[in-house]
């Protein structure tokens, strides 16, 4: 929802809708591959002062092409109807007395001291989603940027709020993983919360790729080794973190020169608020994540499993190669004006349909998918298969041998929560 690391919550929200906003606006959506962006080939020869216009033109005609279709597939939600905590359940989440919860707060009495709202100037607004509006702000001790994730208690509901703390504050306890977002404060009021957070400066992979089109496979191989070893530092935590996608994968925006030489573009898996422990028993009931990049199995049986991430980052690795995301609606379909069970139904047919063998290997011999290598080809189908017990898993993935041929260092990560 915001575009900082942690909070990519607002910004998710914003740019591509978090679980709980089900009636979005969504573009036309393409019908079929071939309405797909297509890569043009460049010519070698000199062009003329007029061809150069046109060209450039019809690459902004793309870019915002690309940017309506994306923001159309992400900007419808699920609605995440998670059950509304009681006091004594929202207790034992925060580890508070029940009687310190029935006036109002959400976090026990720590949370309210005057002295840590005050320490930070809040500045620009960085985004905003359903529940909460991210903005830069100066820690005065330290002189710092940061973002701060500012929640409404109007809007935001408690279960989530304390829900998405209690994950981050364990994950920091843990020794959190590099490519997670970390909270670094929080403080409460009596009609908001305030999460602080690292401040990102690059933007997300969404705004990437629905300005510049698709990126290099070695680029993109980098993102999803990166993304997978944050995964699977959760897995191991027992956490899933269910909404994954571009809007999450927020850019630490370095300058050119703080890069070492060859250096990817670093960035971090933000927004925990749709997190789950996998242990607990009430938490997969009812649907989470952003229709475009959640799993069928979640879809037809709310059955989570960390095989749900998986596909997430099997979207997110086909969006990055393509440009454009599989699996589109049939037209004519006006999406807003559906149920939340008739959406999730469009979403599952339009997945089933697009995953059927013979017709997903034809798709992969066409458009831009030509040029692609056989062994991203290959990755993308193990992480897509809609049979989850036969999905990639996290590590798999990461020793997939298109991943490791792409990749320059393979072991510098750690799952550093032991």
């Amino acid at each position: 929802m915001m575009r900082s690391v942690a909070s990519a919550g607002a910004r998710a929200a914003r740019a591509a809708s978090s679980v709980q906003s089900s009636a979005g606006r969504r573009p036309r959506p393409f019908s079929t591959a071939r309405d797909a962006p297509q890569a043009t080939a460049q010519s070698l020869r000199p062009r003329s002062p007029q061809a150069n216009a046109h060209a450039q033109a019809q690459a902004a005609s793309q870019a915002q092409r690309l940017h309506d279709q994306l923001a159309g597939r992400s900007m419808t939600k699920v609605i995440a109807r998670e059950y509304s905590a009681s006091p004594a359940t929202a207790a034992r989440a925060v580890s508070a007395p029940v009687d310190d919860l029935n006036d109002g707060y959400y976090l026990p009495q720590k949370y309210r001291r005057r002295d840590t709202r005050l320490r930070y100037e809040i500045g620009q607004e960085l985004g905003n989603g359903h529940y909460a509006t991210v903005f830069e702000a100066l820690d005065t001790k330290t002189g710092q940027k940061v973002a701060v994730k500012v929640m409404d208690k109007r809007t935001a509901p408690r279960e989530i709020c304390q829900n998405e703390l209690a994950i981050l504050e364990e994950l920091s306890a843990s020794g959190r993983h590099h490519r997670i977002t970390p909270i670094k404060d929080v403080y409460e009021d009596s009609r908001r919360l305030y999460f602080v957070l690292e401040l990102m400066r690059g933007g997300d992979f969404f705004e990437r790729i629905s300005t510049s089109g698709r990126i290099p496979e070695r680029e993109a191989a980098a993102v999803i080794r990166k993304l997978c070893f944050a995964l699977n530092a959760l897995h191991e935590h027992g956490i899933l973190h269910r909404d994954v996608k571009l809007e999450n994968l927020l850019l630490e925006g370095k300058l050119q020169e703080e890069k070492d030489e060859g250096e990817d573009e670093a960035f971090k898996l933000a927004d925990l608020g749709f997190a789950k422990k996998i242990d607990e028993s009430d938490a997969f009931k009812n649907p989470a994540g952003t229709l475009g990049y959640v799993a069928p199995e979640v879809l037809r049986d709310r059955l989570y499993s960390p095989a749900c991430d998986v596909w997430s980052a099997g979207i997110v690795l086909y969006i990055l190669l393509a440009g454009y995301p599989p699996f589109p609606h049939k037209p004519g379909v006006d999406v807003a004006a559906l149920g939340v069970e008739e959406q999730l139904e469009l979403e599952l047919e339009a997945i089933e349909f697009g995953r059927e063998p013979s017709r997903w290997r034809e798709h992969l011999q066409k458009g831009v998918w030509r040029d692609i290598d056989p062994g991203a080809k290959s990755l993308v189908s193990r992480m897509l298969r809609l049979d989850p017990s036969k999905r990639y898993t996290t590590k798999q993935v990461l020793n997939d041998p298109w991943i490791v041929r792409n990749s320059k260092l393979r072991h510098i990560e750690y799952l550093n929560f032991e």
